[in-house]
């Protein structure tokens, strides 16, 4: 895969971003286009199984000169032929309640858990958990500038059972 030009991590860029948050409307642009390309892999029947946001580059498109994103590091993916997995990589900070709690996971509600925690990092600069316990809890703290719409798409994302998680669609905004 190509790398881009002046491409660096999500992660990377919230610490060289001088402690300005995103604003809220790229913030959703953003987080749209991760949604959307994790959507793709799924579709396509790829589980990423690492999603954080170490492993989203963000660079400028050449033609608009806007942020864009390209989710990286697929060593831990596979080809998700049934709906359950099981692994041992990964970040464990990053894991599923369900894959902690038993071992094994459905693709996509952890997909969709990992993508609550990269909103969480998008929104409050840190991570949504601090340990294992604090994951079993799925119920990170938010500080009070964060609306109240966001919180809950949040904890949607962190739905304790994954069959009622919803799926990257179901946290995309709807389009007209």
């Amino acid at each position: 895969m190509e790398l881009p030009p002046g491409a660096v991590s999500f992660l990377n860029y919230m610490k060289i971003d001088n402690g300005e948050p995103l604003s809220m409307d790229e913030v959703k642009r953003l987080f749209d286009k991760i949604v959307e390309t994790v959507q793709y892999c799924l579709l396509a029947g790829i589980s990423h199984k690492d999603i954080k946001s170490e492993n989203v580059l963000l660079f400028r498109g050449k033609s608009t000169g806007d942020l864009d994103i390209r989710l990286i590091d697929f060593g831990c993916g596979e080809m998700a032929e049934r709906h359950w997995g099981t692994f041992t990589g990964g970040t464990p900070l990053c894991w599923s309640l369900e894959f902690i709690r038993s071992g094994s996971f459905l693709h996509a509600p952890t997909a969709v858990w990992s993508l609550g925690a990269i909103l969480y990092h998008m929104v409050c600069r840190d991570d949504p958990f601090d340990n294992l316990a604090s994951v079993r809890r799925a119920g990170p703290l938010f500080p009070s500038n964060i609306t109240r719409l966001c919180r809950d798409l949040i904890m949607r994302c962190f739905e304790k059972d994954p069959w009622t998680r919803p799926s990257c669609r179901g946290i995309l905004p709807t389009r007209g």
